[in-house]
């Protein structure tokens, strides 16, 4: 019988660093690091921390009560961000792909939505039937018979996605569906009589002068958003909206967080390179008029607008987050406008009977028209 070999150094080391890795767990929970982080799961897991669920469950529900402890038990595992962050650094720079699947990786470091809702119009999805497109159409069109029944004229802009605006960098294998369900939509409401603001030509022309979105996030910068605003307003002039005076524009670089970075989870080895314009403005903000339903996200908080000049008309902005650059724009063309972040409700009808203004915008990222958003 051959005897056994003697334990070689590697071996040895070998296995105290797998000692070490499951006591170093251990010994983070006793230093008080077995805490769930609420910011990191919020921002980098778009959740909330998972809570123990009543005893009573235990009895009554036993499957559902043993996955909830699990749940929490994983949020507060000792050195649970550090192994997050190390498994999305070593597959964003190591393996060239993100850990979420709402993300694809493009050409030239450009990172796009990647989830199914979020890419209706590339390569392997289905195109939404023309039934669908009648029946936003009619939506539409019943908003804007709402508002001239108010007294009230309305118009809706629709932002490009990122993906329509720089297909070029889109990952190979995948590409744009053409028509796009914007490029269906838009002669459709135009023939049904709905003022319709679609700016991406204006945002393409614009990308000559710089980027008009940023490589690592949805949204579109400042140049792009002003590239918006100059064609709403322009539709808008017969209203009596005034274009906000492009003289104090300056432009900037920065650095921020962009949600595509986030997602992927490497935002502390990669933030955002923002090539922006800024543009000096006079609208202040007022607060929020007291019949405006309160939001739990203190973000989302309705908020009015004012200008100083009585010659202007009033205005309604409903707008997702592509509003956040559009709405400065905006206040600067109207005396007073009322700003509404919907997230879940587009449009709100009592807003409207109880503002009476001049003109409603409705602000509606493309995307979203792949969702039933407009219920």
């Amino acid at each position: 019988m051959r005897p056994s070999s003697p334990r070689t150094a590697g071996d040895l080391a070998i296995a105290l660093l797998f000692a070490a890795m499951l006591l170093a767990p251990a010994l983070s929970a006793a230093l008080g690091g077995g805490r769930a982080n609420a910011a990191f799961i919020a921002a980098a897991e778009l959740r909330t921390i998972a809570t123990m669920p009543p005893r009573a469950e235990l009895v009554a529900s036993t499957p559902q009560y043993t996955r909830a402890v699990e749940r929490v038990l994983g949020d507060n595992f000792p050195l649970r961000i550090a192994l997050i962050e190390g498994y999305d650094f070593g597959k964003f720079f190591a393996l060239g792909d993100s850990s979420s699947d709402q993300v694809l990786r493009g050409r030239d470091g450009w990172l796009f939505l990647g989830a199914p809702r979020q890419v209706a119009d590339i390569t392997g999805t289905p195109p939404r039937p023309d039934a669908y497109i009648e029946y936003l159409a009619e939506v539409f069109r019943g908003r804007a018979d709402f508002c001239r029944a108010h007294g009230a004229h309305y118009v809706v802009i629709f932002p490009p996605d990122k993906s329509t605006v720089y297909p070029e960098f889109l990952p190979p294998g995948i590409a744009l569906h053409h028509p796009t369900i914007l490029e269906r939509l838009v002669p459709r409401l135009r023939a049904a009589g709905v003022d319709v603001v679609d700016p991406t030509a204006a945002i393409v022309a614009a990308k000559r002068a710089g980027e008009v979105y940023s490589k690592g996030d949805t949204h579109w910068n400042g140049r792009g958003a002003y590239a918006a605003y100059s064609v709403l307003v322009a539709d808008l002039r017969s209203s009596g909206a005034r274009p906000l005076a492009a003289g104090g524009m300056t432009h900037q670089v920065r650095e921020r967080e962009g949600d595509l970075i986030r997602r992927s989870g490497v935002t502390a080895f990669l933030p955002d390179r923002q090539d922006d314009i800024e543009l000096a403005l006079r609208a202040r903000r007022t607060g929020a008029p007291q019949y405006a339903e309160p939001i739990a996200d203190p973000g989302q908080q309705p908020y009015v607008t004012e200008v100083d000049d009585p010659s202007l008309p009033t205005a309604v902005m409903f707008g997702d987050s592509f509003g956040v650059l559009l709405r400065p724009l905006v206040s600067e063309s109207f005396r007073r406008v009322l700003h509404v972040y919907y997230g879940t409700q587009p449009f709100n009808e009592h807003v409207v009977a109880a503002e009476r203004p001049r003109v409603v915008i409705q602000e509606l990222v493309e995307r979203e028209l792949a969702e039933s958003v407009v219920q």
